[in-house]
């Protein structure tokens, strides 16, 4: 049975207010999405030049926002203690294998 707010069926929930499973998985791809946006921001830091340069800052501030809020997304069903290291891990893991083969 489905949860109604206000006086709309949630889709997302199912009874007793546990997360549906396309929510959860929906919650991953947005933490996955978001780790690695980050490790575009975080790459994009170094083509700035201490953000003198304005197309480069531009797409890192860009990257910046959507990474963060696609982490907030993922927040909705995740723990904050597994979505952050999860996306702090990502992204430097992936700094660190672009920051190798780039520069």
């Amino acid at each position: 049975m489905m949860r109604w707010r206000q006086g709309r069926p949630c889709l997302l929930y199912l009874s007793r207010g546990r997360p549906h499973k396309i929510s959860i998985i929906m919650s991953w791809v947005y933490l996955v999405l978001a780790g690695l946006f980050e490790i575009g921001w975080t790459v994009g830091l170094k083509y700035t030049e201490s953000l003198t340069k304005l197309w480069p800052s531009v797409i890192t501030a860009v990257f910046m926002i959507i990474s963060v809020t696609l982490l907030s997304f993922s927040l909705k069903t995740l723990p904050v203690g597994t979505a952050y290291s999860i996306w702090t891990g990502i992204g430097a893991v992936g700094t660190v294998i672009f920051g190798i083969y780039l520069f």
